[in-house]
C-alpha cells in the first residue's frame, strides 16, 4: 500500500511526499538492514521466519520549476527492475536484480533536474545502503536519462562511497554499483529491453557482472508475452567465496482479467558453473502470482 501527494511545480514552488508499507515475504527484503547493528527503523518488524513488515519509503518532495528534491528514505534508481510488484512483468527476479542491485533503499537527499531537451538529471546523497534514518555510510548517488529517439530510451544510474562504515554490520564496506538500462520499441507491439550491471566492493574483493535481457509481445489488450535471459558473472556476491557464472532463462505472460486484475504465470530454468572447479548445478521452477490493484 502507498499513499502519495505528487508534485506539480510547473507554476512554482509545490510540495508533496509518499510512504509506501509492505507485508509478506517481500518485506524482509526491503526493511533497513544496512543500519547499525542491523537495529532501528523498519528492521525487526518480522513476522516468523519468512513474513515481515516494511516501509520502504517514507518522503518528502519539493519542486520548483524543472527542479525537484527527495528528502527521507526511498528506493534507489539502479536497474530495470523494481522492489514495487505492479512495475515488474515476471513474478521472479533476475539475478542481477538481488545480487548486483545490492542496495534496494536508501536515506538521504536526492534532487532531479527535467529542464534540459530529452535528458533528465539525478544527483544526491545517502547514508549508507539500505538504511533507514541512520547514519552508516556516505555515498554519492546519481544518473541521466536520455530519450534517444521515439523509440529508444537509455539510463545510466550509479551509487560509488562509502556502504556500509560501522564494524559488525557485514561485508560491504565501501565500493561502486552501477547500471545501465536501455528500452527500445521494435513495432508497436514489440519491445527490448537490456540491463548490464557492474558491482565492485573493497577493490575487487567482491565482484559482479552481468547482462540482462527482455522481450515482450503485445498480443491483444488483455495478453502479453515475456522472456529473460541473463548472464552474471559473480565472484563471492551470489556465494561466498565462490567465483561463479549464473544463467537463468524465464517464460512468462501477463493476463489481464480485468482492469485491476492481472495474472502473472512463468517457467524459469536456472543454470550455473564454479569458475574454479567446474562444478555445475541446475534446477526448473514455476511460479505464478496474481496482481489485485484498487
Amino acid at each position: 500500500m502507498f499513499a502519495e501527494r505528487a508534485i506539480d511545480a510547473s507554476c512554482g514552488l509545490d510540495i508533496g511526499g509518499r510512504v509506501d508499507y509492505i507485508y509478506g515475504t517481500d518485506g524482509p527484503d526491503v526493511q533497513a538492514f544496512g543500519n547499525p547493528g542491523g537495529t532501528g527503523y523498519d528492521n525487526s518488524w518480522d513476522n516468523g521466519t519468512r513474513y515481515g513488515s516494511a516501509l520502504p519509503q517514507l518522503y518528502l518532495e519539493i519542486g520548483y520549476g524543472d527542479l525537484s528534491a527527495k528528502v527521507g528514505h526511498m528506493l534507489t534508481n539502479i536497474g530495470f527492475e523494481s522492489v514495487e510488484a505492479t512495475k515488474n512483468f515476471f513474478s521472479s527476479h533476475s539475478f542481477a536484480f538481488n545480487i548486483s542491485q545490492v542496495s534496494y533503499t536508501a536515506t538521504g537527499v536526492v534532487a532531479t533536474y527535467s529542464g534540459l531537451d530529452d535528458v533528465t538529471l539525478t544527483g544526491g546523497w545517502i547514508e549508507g545502503i539500505n538504511t533507514g534514518f541512520e547514519d552508516n555510510g556516505d555515498a554519492f548517488i546519481g544518473g541521466v536519462a536520455l530519450e534517444l529517439t521515439d523509440r529508444l530510451n537509455a539510463s545510466y544510474n550509479v551509487i560509488g562511497g562509502k556502504f556500509r562504515d560501522k564494524p559488525g554490520d557485514g561485508p560491504l564496506a565501501e565500493g561502486y554499483i552501477h547500471s545501465i538500462v536501455a528500452e527500445y520499441d521494435v513495432r508497436c507491439d514489440l519491445m527490448y529491453a537490456m540491463q548490464t550491471s557492474l558491482v565492485d566492493v573493497n577493490d575487487g574483493e567482491a565482484t559482479a557482472v552481468g547482462i540482462s535481457n527482455y522481450l515482450f509481445k503485445t498480443v491483444n489488450d488483455c495478453t502479453t508475452l515475456g522472456a529473460r535471459f541473463e548472464w552474471l558473472n559473480s565472484d563471492g556476491l551470489a556465494t561466498d567465496g565462490v567465483h561463479e557464472d549464473l544463467y537463468e532463462l524465464t517464460l512468462g505472460m501477463n493476463y489481464r482479467w480485468c482492469a485491476n486484475l492481472m495474472f502473472r504465470p512463468e517457467l524459469r530454468w536456472d543454470w550455473s558453473e564454479d569458475a574454479d572447479t567446474g562444478v555445475k548445478d541446475d534446477q526448473f521452477s514455476y511460479a505464478t502470482s496474481a496482481l489485485l490493484t484498487f
